[in-house]
């Protein structure tokens, strides 16, 4: 109950446009494919998303925006969704020194959209892909997703803290050459 993740692989035929309600999460968005598009409000352009990226946004209570995914294009991604305070636990019992974005969304106080964008780490991609072809079916399906959340959540935690940013990319071209590997 502290963590939501939704996997998706799809190609939708027309834009599929939504409005997302503001439920005071923390959202780790990572997209492989695809090309998600974000109104912000207060913000004088789109968020434009393109695999492969990694989207950290904390959307507060009552604060909605809208995405549209483009249509006619694979749309990978998986997202995670979880409270401010989860993180917070995360990192105090784990002994981690500090998140910064933590520290942004604890002195928070518009009701604005916090949000960053960096590109994906050769490790987030790889977890991803587990994430989405998860083998195991049942409880164990459950479990193994959990871990897959932890796992990207160590890995973004990670790099906060060793100041490396998201260390070694990759372009959508060799996202493309690893599916095709395994």
């Amino acid at each position: 109950s502290e963590v939501y993740v939704i996997a998706a692989d799809c190609v939708y035929d027309t834009a599929r446009v939504e409005t997302v309600p503001g439920e005071g999460l923390v959202e780790f968005h990572l997209r492989l494919r695809g090309e998600l598009n974000l109104h912000l409000a207060g913000e004088a352009r789109e968020v434009r998303v393109t695999g492969p990226q990694l989207l950290i946004m904390y959307q507060p209570q009552g604060v909605d925006y809208s995405e549209e995914v483009a249509p006619r294009l694979q749309d990978t991604c998986v997202s995670l969704y979880c409270k401010p305070e989860f993180i917070s636990h995360l990192v105090r019992r784990n002994g981690i020194g500090r998140w910064p974005m933590l520290d942004e969304i604890e002195a928070h106080a518009r009701p604005t959209i916090l949000w960053k964008l960096l590109p994906l780490s050769v490790n987030l991609v790889f977890v991803a892909h587990n994430l989405l072809d998860n083998p195991f079916r049942k409880g164990v399906r459950l479990l193994h997703a959990e871990a897959k959340a932890l796992d990207l959540l160590c890995d973004v935690l990670h790099s906060a803290e060793t100041d490396v940013g998201a260390g070694v990319t990759l372009s959508e071209r060799e996202v493309r050459q690893l599916e095709r590997s395994e």
